[in-house]
């Protein structure tokens, strides 16, 4: 939705909102779901015995779960987004500002019952095939939190019919936030009332809440600057420059920062006066070349950070388990962008009216400080080699591509068709 409030200064919003609740059974026995029905869901199985108790198969093959509903999970997923975004003409079709700013929310999460499942095989006993003890809630939830903001300012000078120009300045910035935990619980006094403090599993060691509110939290953000400058000289010399300086949190300090330009070329021999005796038969024919280095902060956050696992001991003291750490995480003794350059020549042409065409690119393609594990470490060090900038790799290809399309008129109307072939080959080298 958009609203233009003057003729300088207009506002668009996009909201985006969706809401899903359903619920699953399962099998909550030592078979999972297919080899349950595969030994036990045969239509030849009754399920009930004469006394109105479940049966054997009923009970292994999930039919009696599924019927009293007692085992079943409930997945809640929402998702949010809202877009906020502001158009000022500073100078009309000269210079021009776009803002916007983004929040999106992200909430799934499960709930999981597992209540009694049992059977008879005799007038008045009872098997319990999940006894009480056995039985549990549990609560699953990740939160995902994403704001995003973004400013551009576009110059587009107007030049005489010689020079084409336009020029491209901006900012964005991005913070994410995931929070998750898992509860647990075993031993439901009340399939039909599954709550926290309605269990008692007996006295074992599990008639404690099992609380997991650490499991891939995680907390990162990205600010970069960029820039672009498109100039067109004599509609057939195309030079086009850009560059991004960037920063991510999941770096240290002193190697947080990237920078990662580009630059590219193109000529359209097609356009120079000495070939327009091909004009009816070339339409378009443009050699170009370009180098460019992106950067890439793909890696989970507090990589370089030594971090220390928390648990419970096996050893008993004063009647419960003691909490105990573990080592500290090994660390690589650097972290920062993966950086990959490429350049690339190619040739284009189109003839016969656009009808046919043709493209073809030769490249090379190099990444640096590729993060992969480094190089093994000694049994007696006593941990596994960290994951950093060990790795590089080379890439070194061609791709041909070949296309036609035309109109034609068929049974008095006009149907238009296409077809297109490539070939390509590429080696790497790590």
């Amino acid at each position: 939705m958009g609203v233009n409030i003057t003729d300088w200064l207009s506002v668009d919003s996009n909201t985006y909102f969706y809401r899903n609740i359903y619920n699953q059974p399962f099998v909550s026995t030592s078979s999972t779901l297919p080899n349950s029905l595969q030994y036990f869901g045969f239509p030849i199985f009754p399920v009930n015995n004469p006394d109105g108790s479940y049966t054997y198969g009923a009970s292994r093959g999930g039919y009696a779960l599924f019927q009293d509903a007692k085992t079943k999970q409930q997945n809640n997923n929402l998702s949010f987004s809202e877009t906020l975004g502001i158009d000022i003409k500073i100078l009309k079709d000269v210079l021009n500002l776009h803002a916007d700013f983004t929040y999106k929310v992200h909430r799934n999460g499960w709930t999981r019952y597992r209540g009694q499942n049992f059977y008879s095989q005799a007038p008045g006993s009872v098997v319990y095939e999940t006894p009480q003890e056995s039985t549990y809630k549990t609560v699953a939830k990740t939160n995902n939190d994403i704001l995003n903001a973004n400013a551009v300012l576009t110059w587009t000078p107007k030049l005489n019919d010689n020079h084409d120009l336009n020029v491209v300045a901006g900012w964005n910035i991005e913070d994410y936030k995931r929070e998750y935990y898992y509860i647990s619980r075993k031993g439901l006094l009340y399939d039909d009332l599954p709550n926290f403090e309605l269990m008692d599993d007996g006295g074992s060691e599990f008639t404690t809440i099992t609380l997991n509110d650490n499991d891939g939290n995680a907390s990162y953000g990205l600010v970069g600057f960029f820039g672009r400058v498109n100039y067109t000289l004599l509609s057939r010399y195309i030079f086009e420059f850009s560059a991004r300086y960037d920063g991510s949190s999941k770096f240290p300090t002193n190697q947080k920062w990237g920078f990662f330009p580009s630059g590219s070329f193109g000529w359209r021999l097609s356009e120079e006066p000495w070939m327009q005796w091909s004009k009816g038969v070339v339409d378009n024919l443009k050699i170009r070349g370009n180098y460019g280095i992106l950067g890439n902060a793909n890696i989970s956050a507090y990589q370089y950070l030594e971090t220390i696992g928390i648990g419970k001991s096996g050893v008993i003291f004063n009647g419960s388990k003691v909490p105990v750490a573990g080592t500290p995480s090994n660390v690589p003794d650097g972290l920062t962008w993966e950086k990959v350059s490429t350049w690339d020549v190619g040739l284009d042409f189109d003839i016969f009216n656009s009808r046919l065409s043709f493209s073809g690119d030769f490249y090379v393609r190099d990444t640096k400080d590729l993060y992969i594990t480094g190089t093994e470490l000694p049994a007696i060090y006593g941990a596994s080699a960290p994951k950093g900038n060990y790795g590089a790799l080379r890439t070194r290809g061609w791709e041909l591509t070949l296309s036609w399309r035309d109109q034609i008129d068929l049974a008095g109307k006009p149907f238009s068709y296409s077809a297109k072939a490539s070939l390509w080959d590429s080696s790497t080298w790590v």
